[in-house]
């Protein structure tokens, strides 16, 4: 439990979440969630962008699409093979530099 809702409860003189109402409980849990949830990670961005590109993919092969709907479908694939490139490389950097300094040590 987050501390500032702990420091909330206190107040209230509420020692157990099990003390309020469904709707309480519910405001609660929804005020938890959103506490304790993080900044997305470089991975979570990475999963979404490929979701996102996978669907401007599938889309731009619909015949029915407009010239200027098309342009726009193509304009964010490139756009998100940008942003996974620039997610990925420094990934592939590493792992390709790792490779190299390992097989200069196992020489």
């Amino acid at each position: 439990m987050h501390s500032l809702l702990e420091k909330l409860l206190k107040k209230r003189n509420i020692k157990d979440v099990r003390e309020l109402d469904v709707e309480e409980q519910n405001t609660f849990d929804k005020w938890n969630k959103i506490l304790s949830t993080s900044r997305p990670e470089w991975e979570d961005l990475e999963v979404f962008i490929k979701e996102q590109l996978n669907k401007a993919i599938q889309e731009v092969a619909n015949p029915d699409n407009s010239s200027q709907k098309d342009a726009k479908l193509k304009a964010a694939i490139t756009i998100f093979q940008s942003l996974l490139g620039f997610i990925q490389s420094p990934r592939a950097d590493k792992e390709t530099l790792e490779k190299y300094l390992n097989q200069l040590i196992t020489q």
